[in-house]
C-alpha cells in the first residue's frame, strides 16, 4: 500500500502531466474556448499542477489517520439547458477521505461535530489542509482499477487525486478562502440572514427568495 506522498513520488511526471492535460482539455472543451486560448489555458494549467505536486512532496511527513480511497460510481445524465434526467448514466472514479472505523454522528449534534471527519466513513478531502492527507494511505477499489486499466496505473489515481485536490483551487490559501467563504454563507443560513435563491421550472431563471418578516403582535387595549 503506498501512501499519496509516495504516489507522486512514484509517478513519471512526464505522464503524469499528460494525462492531467487530457482530464483539463476535456473540461474546457465544454466552455467553447477557441484554439489560441484553449492552449494558452492548458499551459498555464500544467505549470499550477506542477506546483502543487512540487509543494505536496517537500510537505513535512505527518501521521495521517484516515486513508484516501477510489472508487467506481455510477450516476444519471442531466440535459445541460432542461435540467431534465436523459436516463442514461455515466460512471466515474470518485475520490474521497475514507474512514473505516466511523464513530455515529449523534442525533443532537451540532455543526461543529457534524463536519468532524470521525464521523463520517466516506467525506471530501478538498477543503482540508494539504498536510492533513500527503501521508495517507491510498486504496482503490477492483472495480475502479479496471475502469482505470493497469497501463499507467500510479499516474491515473495521482491524477485522479490531484483533481479532486485542485477543485477549489491550485493554492492551498484558496481551499481556506473558499471555506471561510462557504462557514460565512452556512451562519447567514442558519441566522436567517443570507439571500436565497429558487429556480423557475418554466424559465429555469432563478428568482430571489423574499424573506418572510415576523408581524410584531401588538395587545389589545381593554375597553
Amino acid at each position: 500500500m503506498l501512501t499519496y506522498r509516495q504516489l507522486l513520488e512514484k509517478s513519471n511526471r512526464k505522464v503524469l502531466n499528460n494525462l492531467i492535460m487530457e482530464k483539463t482539455l476535456k473540461d474546457l472543451s465544454h466552455k467553447g474556448y477557441d484554439a489560441d486560448k484553449l492552449k494558452l489555458t492548458a499551459e498555464a494549467t500544467e505549470r499550477a499542477y506542477n506546483r502543487v505536486v512540487d509543494s505536496m512532496l517537500s510537505k513535512p511527513f505527518k501521521w495521517a489517520e484516515y486513508s484516501i480511497i477510489l472508487d467506481l460510481l455510477e450516476d444519471a445524465m442531466y440535459d445541460e439547458k432542461t435540467f431534465e434526467n436523459t436516463g442514461e448514466k455515466y460512471k466515474y472514479v470518485a475520490v474521497h477521505y475514507y474512514n473505516s472505523s466511523a464513530k455515529m454522528l449523534p442525533k443532537d449534534a451540532d455543526t461543529e461535530e457534524f463536519n468532524d471527519l470521525k464521523y463520517h466513513k466516506f467525506t471530501g478531502f478538498g477543503l482540508c489542509p494539504w498536510n492533513d492527507y500527503v501521508d495517507c494511505d491510498v486504496v482503490i477499489t477492483p472495480e475502479a482499477v479496471i475502469y482505470l486499466g493497469n497501463e499507467h496505473l500510479l499516474e491515473k489515481i495521482a491524477a485522479e487525486i490531484l483533481w479532486e485536490q485542485t477543485f477549489y483551487g491550485f493554492e492551498e490559501s484558496d481551499t481556506v478562502t473558499f471555506k471561510e467563504e462557504l462557514n460565512k454563507r452556512v451562519k447567514e443560513i442558519e441566522d436567517g440572514t443570507a439571500e436565497l435563491f429558487e429556480l423557475d421550472p418554466n424559465t429555469f431563471e432563478f428568482k430571489k427568495i423574499k424573506k418572510k418578516t415576523a408581524k410584531k403582535k401588538t395587545a389589545k387595549k381593554k375597553k
